[in-house]
């Protein structure tokens, strides 16, 4: 879990922001989820958020009554964004 809590930009005063990145190896999944079924798509984003918070929450205690916000980005969110693979860091181009 990454904290933004020393940027002033990341959320309104007297909030926080945090990212929490889970790896997955299901990109072809997600991309054939995303575009077949959008519904389905949304609806599994959002268990997997809450997912998260539950994990966070049995891990750390007091996190759910303060989460006011969740947002996931799948490996299918991320080639439609940036047009490659990459969640962080460098990627080198698909290959046609």
């Amino acid at each position: 879990m990454r904290l933004f809590s020393f940027d002033p930009t990341m959320a309104p005063e007297g909030k926080t922001s945090a990212i929490v990145m889970i790896e997955s190896r299901n990109l072809a999944w997600w991309s054939a989820l995303r575009d077949g079924d959008p519904a389905r798509y949304k609806e599994e984003m959002r268990k997997v958020g809450e997912l998260v918070v539950e994990a966070l929450e049995a891990e750390l205690g007091g996190i759910k009554p303060a989460v006011e916000v969740v947002g996931v980005a799948t490996p299918g969110t991320a080639i439609p964004a940036t047009g490659r693979a990459a969640t962080k860091g460098s990627c080198p181009p698909a290959r046609p």
